[in-house]
């Protein structure tokens, strides 16, 4: 059996040749005597058959020059005969069908090839996508880093602003977060808020080990003091 692929040539050319052909259906009928004939739009009569025009004719003792090949019994030549006629007859509408469902599944291929190679195309660009993330989050948590002051603005709490400054370097890694006021502000710190932030000593002021840490305390104090007054 031939493993290569059929070209789109082949394929019309069984086309053209199916095309060609006395338009079907085509039938098979059994004379006595071991005859077959094979014709176009045939219709048994009763004493025999009607048809459009005449195909072929198949006889039941067949040329066989295979020296080979074992003889047969008359009942096996006759039973062959048949087989053979059956498949000539029917050839005339299982051709065309065939090439249909070769045509069908060749357009099926061809759209799922197409997906596959979008999914594909797809697939990579989000592959450049993520990995262009990834750069731009690396550069951010550089920045962040290297931030040592950041004012958060909190529309939540009508609005008020947090400054949150980290501690000098080399003097310590804490972070100190305080809201600013009108002629300076206040501090939020572990003791509470304190209203005088120049006579905090350092360690008093520079309280919170991160950023994160001095932002959702303090938030959580001015929430606090909002929900008291």
């Amino acid at each position: 059996m031939n493993e290569t692929p059929m070209t789109p040539e082949q394929l019309a050319e069984i086309r053209d040749r199916a095309e060609a052909a006395t338009p079907g259906p085509w039938g098979a009928y059994e004379f006595g005597g071991g005859l077959v004939e094979i014709a176009a739009d045939l219709k048994e009569t009763g004493c025999g058959y009607t048809a459009r025009r005449g195909i072929a004719r198949f006889e039941e003792e067949p040329l066989d020059n295979d020296p080979a090949h074992r003889e047969w019994t008359a009942e096996e030549d006759w039973d062959q005969v048949q087989a053979d006629a059956e498949f000539t007859a029917h050839a005339r509408q299982d051709v065309p069908a065939l090439a249909a469902e070769v045509a069908r599944l060749r357009a099926d291929n061809a759209e799922w090839e197409a997906a596959r190679d979008a999914y594909y195309a797809s697939e990579q660009h989000l592959t450049r996508e993520v990995e262009r993330l990834r750069a731009e989050l690396d550069t951010l948590r550089a920045l962040v880093a290297d931030a040592t002051e950041y004012r958060v603005l909190l529309p939540d709490l009508g609005g008020k602003e947090l400054r949150v400054r980290r501690q000098g370097p080399g003097f310590g890694a804490g972070w100190a977060v305080s809201e600013p006021q009108y002629g300076g502000g206040r501090a939020w710190t572990r003791e509470g808020w304190q209203e005088v932030i120049s006579a905090l000593s350092v360690d008093r002021l520079f309280c919170w080990p991160d950023a994160p840490t001095a932002i959702r305390e303090g938030r959580a104090a001015l929430a606090e003091a909002g929900e008291r007054s």
